[in-house]
């Protein structure tokens, strides 16, 4: 990491001992850093309009006229630097107002060994935004230098053209098809995409309902993360979740998820006290060992019964690596949540991975169901797969249900959770009607 200033930190308590413990960590990072201490609006206020500031490290002291909404809030207002909130309680609520003021990242109580690698991560964001915003300036310069030699061109006199020997051709190209404007954006414009999002709190969550075949009247929803692209529409993980896990952001993706899927079920379960959710995480969850106790904090925090949240990894990723995989999922296995496997049937041995997990839920790959539910043979293997997963105690979920005869064939090879867009679309609201008959042939 390279930073060709000092780091300019501006650091928001009232309390001094604390300012030093924040200053040494910030020594650490091995930058050079120009840090200040404010203790009130007013110092606040006069810091902010007299120097642009890097970082902000807000913390939420006890009785403090620094309201935490009220800095961040400011900061946001006139820096774009990254802000972090330091908390005095693991409250999902104070977690979410954090993150809806603005902070990139919160760190809780007893968090403290978190706190250098996301000072490390921010700085290498903000670097990488950086150089972004350097590579845009120069794509102006050069655009606007194309321009210039265009216009030169077009004044001067036209060169005779000679005929051309080309056959013509027998009918006019059809037009390109229309293009979104991600679809060109470089590494580095993704990359800026996704931390505004979320630091402005605007990625989507949309929830896909998975329904029980065999009497089971709890909801049941997946979620899916998406993020809207520069003209709007949303963009699926597939392009830009890769990009993010290589520059370390899989870890701060999986928190707002996790943070805001389980702020979207506890409301859902005030209607609806038997809701669960499904939450997808990425490779970076099990790799990451500071993110156990996050997730802990957080759990604990929502007070939700264990069979309300599944937390769900891939069975491709977690082969990979099995060790750190079969670690991770022990430990899920002794918090207040369950764990799902899923793209289950796509790796040499899926058995041997699923063996060496903790997992209470397996969801097969769609490629999979759709590869053997056309004939009879398929159909057959599937039955006993499912029979095989459903006799050593596992909940199977089967995806890719698009139509009733394919609904009516998972049924008679022993499907009991099946999801699809038979059913509905992932959708902004969890409002499948559960309670109305599945229609079967």
């Amino acid at each position: 990491m390279t930073w060709p200033n000092p780091a300019r930190v501006l650091i928001a308590t009232t309390d001094p001992a604390r300012a030093q413990a924040l200053r040494a960590w910030l020594e650490r990072l091995e930058l050079r850093v120009a840090s200040e201490q404010v203790a009130d609006m007013d110092a606040l206020t006069t810091a902010l309009a007299r120097s642009r500031w890097d970082l902000l490290l807000c913390c939420h002291d006890a009785d403090s006229p620094l309201a935490p909404n009220r800095v961040l809030n400011l900061f946001r207002g006139t820096s774009d630097g990254v802000a972090l909130l330091l908390e005095q309680e693991a409250e999902l609520t104070l977690l979410a107002e954090g993150l809806r003021a603005g902070a990139h990242d919160v760190l809780l109580p007893g968090e403290d060994d978190r706190l250098l690698p996301v000072l490390r991560r921010e700085f290498e964001r903000l670097e990488l935004a950086r150089a972004g915003q350097q590579q845009a300036r120069q794509l102006q310069v050069q655009a606007e230098r194309i321009g210039e030699l265009e216009r030169a061109l077009q004044a001067r006199p036209p060169v005779p053209q000679r005929e051309s020997l080309a056959v013509p051709d027998s009918k006019p190209a059809a037009p390109a098809a229309p293009q979104s404007r991600d679809a060109d954006a470089s590494a580095p414009e993704i990359l800026q995409l996704l931390a505004d999002h979320i630091h402005d709190n605007t990625l989507v969550l949309l929830f896909q309902p998975t329904v029980c075949l065999r009497g089971d009247e709890r909801e049941h929803y997946e979620v899916y993360l998406r993020m809207p692209g520069r003209d709007g529409h949303l963009l699926a993980p597939d392009a830009f979740m890769h990009l993010a896990e290589q520059a370390g952001m899989g870890g701060r993706i999986d928190r707002w998820v996790v943070l805001h899927a389980l702020r979207r079920l506890a409301s859902h379960r005030e209607q609806r006290p038997d809701a669960c959710l499904t939450i997808n995480l990425t490779h970076a969850a099990y790799t990451d060992p500071r993110f156990l106790p996050w997730l802990k904090l957080a759990l604990q925090a929502a007070h939700f019964p264990k069979e309300a949240v599944i937390l769900q990894i891939a069975e491709p990723l977690a082969a990979q690596e099995q060790e750190r995989a079969a670690i991770f999922t022990r430990a899920l296995s002794q918090l207040n949540c369950m764990v799902s496997l899923s793209h289950f049937g796509t790796s040499e041995d899926p058995f041997r991975t699923l063996n060496a997990l903790h997992i209470d839920y397996v969801k097969l790959a769609g490629q999979f169901v759709l590869e053997h539910i056309q004939n009879d043979a398929g159909r057959l293997a599937l039955q006993s797969l499912l029979r095989q997963l459903q006799s050593d105690g596992f909940r199977t979920v089967v995806p890719m249900v698009s139509d009733v005869s394919i609904l009516a064939r998972l049924f008679q090879a022993g499907a009991t959770h099946v999801q699809g867009n038979y059913f509905a679309e992932p959708g902004r609201e969890m409002d499948y009607e559960f309670y109305t008959r599945v229609g079967l042939v």
